[in-house]
């Protein structure tokens, strides 16, 4: 039987928060282990993963949650070891590749997915590790923006074929970490469209058609 991990999620934490004050902000419970995350840019993300001795400790610190540190106030959650496990191994693997940018997606056919619900911290890495097998085309992927400049959560992909892509499409509801990520079809015309959405930051709407076969081919009219 595996073994059960009580984990919790700290959110907003300021920047230079040590391990010694986090445990000292949770001073009532007994803490193993506290993970702090990084973003894109390696930098602190302002948040951090603990695992904690037991359930009662884990319920405890939840507790905490609206919790000030300093002029700060905390968010505390349930995690599930998944998702930090996730987290954790993609702070690993940063290595520059997530900074793709947008006038690299140069998508030639309709051999393209669109993907909806991604971790805000997912880039071309984490979507390649995803779509692991499949033969995505060079500078084929597009994580887009919000009118805010901030990922949306969703992204465009090209595959190398037909064939790829349609494989691409069986991958829908496949987790990615904690999350489930909707793959469906889409095409060139849609994709360069939320390309031009994203490189011009303060459009004011934001969406697209969700696409499905039918009784057409993949792409085809």
């Amino acid at each position: 039987m595996a073994a059960e991990h009580q984990i919790v999620r700290v959110r907003g934490l300021p920047f230079t928060c040590t391990e010694s004050e986090l445990i000292e902000f949770f001073g009532t419970c007994s803490v193993k282990t506290v993970h702090f995350t990084k973003n894109r840019e390696g930098r602190p993300s302002g948040d951090a993963y603990m695992e904690m001795s037991s359930l009662r400790d884990a319920k405890e610190a939840m507790k905490l949650d609206k919790a000030h540190m300093g002029n700060r106030y905390l968010e505390v959650f349930e995690a599930r070891y998944s998702e930090m496990e996730w987290m954790l191994q993609k702070n690993i693997k940063q290595d520059g590749r997530s900074g793709q940018s947008f006038s690299e997606f140069d998508p030639k056919t309709d051999d393209i997915v669109r993907m909806r619900g991604l971790p805000f911290e997912a880039g071309p890495p984490e979507i390649c590790r995803f779509f692991e097998g499949l033969e995505i085309s060079e500078n084929g992927i597009l994580v887009c923006k919000d009118f805010n400049g901030r990922p949306s959560g969703e992204a465009y992909v090209q595959l190398n074929s037909v064939i790829e892509a349609e494989k691409a499409i069986e991958k829908n509801n496949a987790n990615m970490g904690h999350r489930y990520i909707e793959v469906f079809q889409s095409t060139r015309s849609e994709a360069l469209k939320a390309k031009d959405r994203s490189e011009n930051v303060g459009a004011s709407s934001w969406g697209g058609v969700k696409r499905g076969f039918g009784d057409r081919g993949f792409g085809g009219y």
